[in-house]
């Protein structure tokens, strides 16, 4: 029987249609594990995001629900040295492509991040900090003409302390787009008053550092948290463009 008779007849059909309804049954199991686990991750994303702030991390888009899952289960548990070393690895892993992505979507700021990659392979951590600090606000700017350093005024009188890029960002975000602001919508480590400081598991705020402060910033840890901070930044603004 040709292609064009099996078409034609009716056994051929009939069988079809059985053997159809039976792979969607089989699948119908593995879909509704599928639908399950990214409602859990939905629920429970911005709580591990904010967590992850909290010490100073910000998720590269590349990573997986299970490991940002896992990264917050670490932390809860006390484990931050796990954290720590997972994220530190992974950027150091990465940071070619980084570097490379950053000044491919920002290429008015291409020295820029080439002097940070110097700095940071020649292990002049502060330097790198203290460069990438300056444009996570210029790229805020670039793309929402607010930045990401400076409270929303109209919230603050309600004291209510969230970065004022946020709100320009938020009116765009649909979606998964609207989890990633989880981390801004209050303030955290790196954007606090420095007054503040010991309400933070970890000290690295971006006010002590550019305000001469904080003198002991410059390590390896705190130069791929702000890394990891500059492409967290660059990415979501990408999205709204």
């Amino acid at each position: 029987m040709n292609q064009e008779e099996k078409g034609l007849n009716p056994e051929y059909i009939r069988n079809w249609i059985i053997n159809l309804s039976k792979s969607a049954a089989k699948a119908q199991p593995i879909l509704r594990q599928i639908a399950e686990s990214f409602k859990y991750f939905v629920k429970n994303a911005p709580e591990n995001l904010i967590l992850l702030s909290k010490y100073g991390w910000y998720i590269d888009p590349d990573l997986t629900p299970i490991e940002i899952l896992t990264l917050g289960k670490y932390l809860k548990n006390g484990e931050q040295a796990k954290v720590d070393q997972s994220l530190s690895s992974y950027f150091k892993e990465n940071l070619a492509s980084i570097w490379n992505n950053l000044s491919k979507n920002n290429p008015g700021r291409q020295e820029l991040f080439n002097q940070a990659s110097y700095c940071f392979d020649k292990k002049i951590y502060s330097a790198t900090i203290v460069l990438l600090l300056t444009q996570v606000d210029g790229i805020c700017y670039d793309r929402t003409k607010k930045l990401f350093f400076k409270n929303n005024q109209k919230l603050t009188k309600k004291h209510i302390y969230r970065p004022e890029f946020e709100e320009s960002i938020r009116e765009g975000a649909k979606g998964l787009l609207e989890l990633t602001l989880s981390p801004f919508l209050g303030s955290t480590t790196i954007n606090d008053n420095w007054n503040n400081n010991a309400d933070w598991p970890v000290r690295l705020n971006r006010h002590e550092i550019i305000h001469g402060i904080d003198i002991h910033f410059g390590n390896e840890i705190n130069a791929l948290k702000i890394i990891s901070l500059t492409c967290y930044i660059d990415d979501i603004t990408m999205k709204i463009e």
